[in-house]
């Protein structure tokens, strides 16, 4: 209620003009009325209210030192009064501060803080509304990037879940249709047209149709199409698609390239020498075996279950190349067509808690769709007694299926 807002700046302002200037919770109490001034500006529409927001803010934040736990917060929501001012006046100088002081919160915040995920959504839609009023391509690509980014930290219960999820499929409607890309596109495809190879190219899956861009799975754990394909890029040679991605647990962030002709990360596939846990008496048997058993009762039409170990290439901010290598995976193989990322989601989550049972809390779980070619007359293993070399006999089989895919 209105009076209740009312109350509320009341009370915050006689605590603020009680504060000692040199109290502990004096940035404190600026920020809280920041936050009211805020709120009744976004009930009533003042712009007044709107300035005041600003002011308090602005001094919650002069107070605040360094080292203080909510200096993150205190720039969050200057980006926010910021980014509000903006769209109420049009002031292209509101919303520079807006991504400047949106930026300084996120790169403040820890990567397992609650908040990590808004701080990346309200960067990606300060950077949406900039390329909205500037029409620069490289705005709408950073606004892809930190959607998607938030998109995968937040969690499956988190009520911002569907915000996330529409800012992120408005930000890819609008950049295939942007001209930018457009011509980005045109010039690859005369380029490619020109060229007398004949490899198997990403590009004969048509990422880059515009009326088909986003999905290949409609269900809420579905990936896009570029991470589908392009995921595992590099696993079958360079410029083919690796097998298609259908859900994964892990955190690592994918960002879609900006175009055909973007080079793309690569990934490699390594065998898993050793796990703290798994590589004694010969435990990952044991999970491999109950986790087929999930996959029965889960009706997957899985074709392979194997331990793995993935390293790719990335860039810092900087610009410099890495290398990073991910958690130990179960790399669950499906037949093609057979399988979306609901259905995968909730295997998942019971091996995931087939997991916890012996304490293992750091393996990542990922389905592909996979494809096996029957050799002729049966495959003879020796036993194996350790993980090394079993998964060096996993290794194998698992090339070979990435070699017959689609084939």
């Amino acid at each position: 209620m209105l009076e209740d807002l009312e109350k509320a700046i009341e009370y915050h302002t006689h605590a603020l003009r009680l504060t000692p200037n040199r109290h502990p919770d004096i940035s404190h109490r600026h920020a809280e009325l920041g936050v009211s001034y805020g709120d009744r500006y976004r009930r009533l529409g003042e712009l007044t209210d709107l300035d005041k927001a600003i002011e308090y803010h602005t001094r919650a934040l002069v107070l605040t030192p360094n080292s203080h736990p909510d200096l993150s917060r205190r720039h969050a929501n200057l980006g926010v009064s910021y980014g509000d001012r903006y769209k109420r006046l049009g002031e292209l100088a509101d919303l520079e501060k807006a991504i400047e002081y949106h930026s300084l919160a996120l790169r403040l915040t820890p990567n397992g803080h609650p908040d990590i995920s808004h701080r990346h959504a309200e960067l990606g839609v300060s950077y949406g509304d900039r390329y909205q009023r500037l029409g620069m391509l490289e705005d709408l690509e950073k606004a892809i990037e930190y959607h998607t980014r938030a998109l995968r930290l937040t969690p499956d219960s988190h009520p911002d879940l569907s915000r996330r999820h529409a800012n992120l499929a408005t930000t890819w409607d609008q950049y295939v249709h942007s001209e930018a890309f457009n011509r980005d596109c045109n010039a690859q495809s005369k380029r490619l047209a020109s060229s007398s190879s004949g490899f198997e190219s990403y590009e004969q899956f048509n990422l880059w149709d515009s009326d088909d861009a986003s999905w290949v799975d409609s269900s809420s754990h579905g990936v896009s199409k570029f991470e589908a394909y392009l995921y595992y890029y590099g696993l079958r040679g360079n410029r083919k698609p690796g097998p298609k991605l259908i859900y994964r647990t892990s955190t690592d962030i994918f960002l879609p390239p900006s175009g055909p002709s973007q080079d793309l990360r690569k990934i490699q596939l390594l065998t898993v020498h050793e796990h703290a846990k798994l590589s004694r008496k010969n435990l990952w048997a044991t999970i491999r075996d109950k986790t087929v058993g999930i996959l029965d009762r889960k009706q997957i039409k899985y074709t392979s279950v194997d331990l793995v170990r993935f390293r790719r290439e990335e860039q810092t901010e900087d610009g410099r190349d890495k290398t990073v290598t991910n958690p130990v995976t179960i790399w669950v193989g499906v037949r093609p067509d057979s399988t979306n990322g609901d259905a995968a989601f909730d295997s998942a989550q019971d091996v995931i808690e087939l997991l916890k049972r012996y304490d293992i809390d750091d393996i990542d779980i990922a389905y592909r769709e996979s494809e096996t070619q029957p050799l002729a007359g049966p495959i003879l293993y020796a036993p194996v007694n350790n993980l090394e070399r079993a998964n060096m006999i996993t290794l194998v089989r698992t090339y070979y299926a990435l070699v017959t895919y689609h084939s």
